[in-house]
């Protein structure tokens, strides 16, 4: 008797943790993986929803974008928190919260629901980096000829220590 008990606690188990939708995947912004220097104010967000039942599609999400990875995985979307957005779609999503900064990091995550309204947990954060986003922002002048002589050599102090460097080269 207590085989079988085990064998049906195993089976509903397995059957309660199929109905239950997980953390959406394949998280990309403007088509591509944390992609680096986007120049777009409005990029747009997709993802893959991963949902073990077959032919499963979500009917909500929810994205937030935050202004640092703390908040992402607090789960506070200081720039925008969609709330549930009742809809299939989950490409080529429209940010619609706070304007964005040109040169500057942000983290996003998304979850969805199922068509039994069950929530999956929340993805693993995502993150975008823009670049400029207003076209008086380049400021640069026609170098031509040898481009060797432009070429530099930067030496630091041996007391500091590179934590992030970006190169804007057009």
């Amino acid at each position: 008797m207590r085989i079988h008990t085990l064998v049906l606690f195993s089976l509903l188990t397995q059957i309660a943790l199929a109905a239950t939708p997980q953390a959406p995947t394949e998280l990309r912004t403007c088509y591509t993986k944390d992609p680096l220097g986007i120049d777009t104010p409005k990029p747009d967000f997709g993802w893959i929803v991963n949902d073990t039942e077959r032919g499963a599609v979500q009917s909500s999400y929810q994205i937030i974008v935050s202004s640092s990875r703390a908040y992402c995985e607090a789960g506070k979307g200081d720039l925008w928190d969609t709330g549930e957005v009742h809809t299939a779609e989950q490409n080529d999503i429209p940010y619609g919260g706070t304007p964005l900064a040109s040169k500057t990091a942000y983290w996003w995550k998304v979850r969805t629901w199922n068509k039994d309204g069950q929530a999956s947990p929340w993805s693993v954060p995502a993150t975008f980096e823009t670049a400029f986003l207003k076209k008086t922002e380049w400021a640069a002048q026609w170098i031509g000829g040898d481009y060797e002589r432009y070429r530099t050599i930067a030496t630091l102090p041996s007391d500091k220590k590179i934590i992030q460097a970006r190169a804007y080269i057009s």
